[in-house]
């Protein structure tokens, strides 16, 4: 088996746990992202490849980073980094806009940022 098709099964294996997750079934899924059943449950068990519009669409209706999927680490230690990383470029920002930013987490609303 070739590391490509390791990172394939990998993918698959975080759709498919994201996608219970969320409570969707693969027929809602499928539907969601624009593909067929039968490419969702390929994609979910690592038995075909996929394009990168296709994981895009997965992810937005996911509601992940492409990266999530492709990455290799746990879904508890990605969320640690991603912390980590959004803080430490948080420290880049003036105090105004740290303050805009964290009004608009508060918020849920981006249009605070701008």
């Amino acid at each position: 088996m070739s590391k490509f098709s390791v990172t394939l099964a990998h993918a698959g294996k975080k759709i498919q746990s994201t996608r219970m997750e969320k409570q969707l079934t693969q027929e809602q899924l499928a539907q969601m992202a624009g593909c067929t059943l039968e490419t969702l449950q390929k994609l979910e068990t690592g038995n075909t490849d996929y394009s990168v519009e296709l994981l895009q669409h997965i992810s937005i209706v996911l509601e992940k980073q492409v990266s999530f999927f492709l990455s290799e680490e746990n879904p508890e230690a990605y969320e640690k980094r991603v912390i980590c990383e959004v803080l430490y470029l948080m420290t880049l920002l003036s105090a105004d806009a740290k303050k805009r930013m964290l009004t608009a987490l508060q918020n849920n609303t981006v249009s605070d940022l701008f």
